[in-house]
C-alpha cells in the first residue's frame, strides 16, 4: 500500500524534533515534546499515534505527547503545532509573540501570510517540499539545523495579520539587525554542507526511514489482525 501524503506530513513531524532546537526554559533536560494538532485531522491523527507508540522518546531523550488543542488557552504547551487546513487564526495568534518557542506547521497555502513557520506541500515527484519563514522561527525564540536548511526553501512575509488585533492592523515582524536572519529566496545565504551529495544523502535516508517504518506499520497492523482473529 502506497504511504499518502498525511501519513508522510506525520513522519515530517516526528523528524522535526531532531532538527529544532528550543530554549531550555521551554524545553528543559528530560522534558516531554508536546506535539500538537489544531483542528480536525484524522488521518494525520492517527498516523502520529502510531508513531509515538513506536518511538517514545526522541533522539535527544525527550518523551513524545499528543495533544489534541481545542482552545487557544491550551496552545502555550505546544513546542510543535500543526494546524489543518481550515484553521482558526485566533489559535495560531499566541504562537507570533516574542520566545513563544512553538515551531508552526501546516499544509494551507497562505499559512505563512499568517505568520506561520514552516509550510509542507508536495512536488510532482511525490517528495515532500518545505517551505520555512525562518525570520519567524528565529523571532520566536528557535534555532534549526543546517541539515533542515539545507532541505527548505525560505519565504519571509514582513507583515501579517492576526485575528488577536481588535483593528485587524498589519503587524510588522522585527527584523533582527545584526544581520543573522536569512535574506528571503535567497539560497546563496543558506548554510552549506561540505558539498551536495551530503544534502542527496541525508534526504536518501529520511525516505528510507519512511518507507521502513511504513513497512513496520503495517507488519504490525497484519499482526494485530491475525491475533484477533
Amino acid at each position: 500500500m502506497a504511504i499518502q501524503f498525511k501519513e508522510l506530513e506525520a513522519i515530517f513531524l516526528y523528524n522535526f524534533t531532531s532538527f529544532i532546537s528550543w530554549p531550555e526554559d521551554k524545553l528543559p533536560q528530560g522534558a516531554t515534546v508536546n506535539i500538537c494538532l489544531v483542528g480536525e485531522n484524522k488521518r494525520i491523527l492517527d498516523a502520529l499515534s502510531i508513531i509515538i507508540d513506536t518511538e517514545i522518546y526522541t533522539e535527544n531523550g525527550h518523551p513524545l505527547a499528543l495533544i489534541e488543542i481545542k482552545q487557544r488557552e491550551e496552545m502555550s504547551v505546544c513546542h510543535i503545532a500543526f494546524f489543518s487546513a481550515e484553521f482558526n487564526l485566533e489559535m495560531l495568534c499566541p504562537t507570533l509573540v516574542k520566545n513563544s518557542a512553538i515551531l508552526t506547521v501546516s499544509d494551507e497555502d497562505s499559512f505563512l501570510e499568517h505568520g506561520g513557520m514552516l509550510l509542507m506541500g508536495l512536488y510532482k515527484n511525490g517528495r515532500i517540499k518545505l517551505i520555512l519563514n525562518h525570520r519567524q522561527l528565529q523571532y520566536v525564540g528557535l534555532s534549526v539545523a543546517p541539515e533542515l536548511l539545507e532541505l527548505v526553501d525560505i519565504e519571509e512575509p514582513e507583515r501579517f495579520i492576526c485575528e488577536n488585533n481588535p483593528k485587524r492592523q498589519e503587524i510588522k515582524i522585527p527584523v533582527d539587525t545584526t544581520g543573522e536572519n536569512i535574506k528571503p529566496n535567497n539560497r546563496q545565504d543558506l548554510p552549506k554542507t561540505k558539498n551536495t551529495n551530503e544534502k542527496e544523502a541525508f534526504f536518501s535516508l529520511m525516505l528510507m526511514f519512511i518507507w521502513v517504518f511504513t513497512a513496520l506499520v503495517m507488519v504490525f497492523i497484519i499482526v494485530l489482525a491475525l491475533l484477533n482473529k
